[in-house]
């Protein structure tokens, strides 16, 4: 036990090692990351595509190096799928207008939720 809690640590480590230097190291290359990808690519890229890639390596951003390191990983931690509900074939789901109840899956109340639920047809 001693040995896998020695490992998980280990591997845990080494994924936020890897992580950090797959984030910094095109935000620590001279010039832009998106200028040299359009280098490669010369005019095969859309105005729309560079914008993406603007905002995904954060140029021209007011956020932080930080913020922008630790917001894409908040929503993983937090477990937000949890609340995801498809209205194709039932209405009736917790919402921000109808805040019966919080939409988790792990409530004791689910079955409040299941009775609130409509058929769409």
């Amino acid at each position: 036990m001693r040995v896998l809690g020695r490992r998980l640590v280990f591997y845990l480590i080494t994924a936020l090692a890897a992580i950090t230097v797959d984030f910094f190291i095109p935000r620590m290359m001279p010039g832009s990351p998106v200028e040299a990808i359009l280098a490669r690519l010369q005019g095969q890229i859309t105005p729309g595509t560079i914008k993406a890639l603007e905002t995904q390596f954060g140029v021209g951003t007011k956020e932080s190096v930080w913020s922008q390191y630790l917001l894409p990983v908040v929503p993983l931690l937090y477990g937000g799928a949890w609340a995801e509900f498809s209205t194709r074939n039932y209405t009736g789901w917790p919402s921000a207008t109808n805040p019966y109840m919080t939409p988790v899956p792990n409530t004791p109340y689910l079955e409040y939720t299941v009775m609130q639920l409509k058929p769409t047809s």
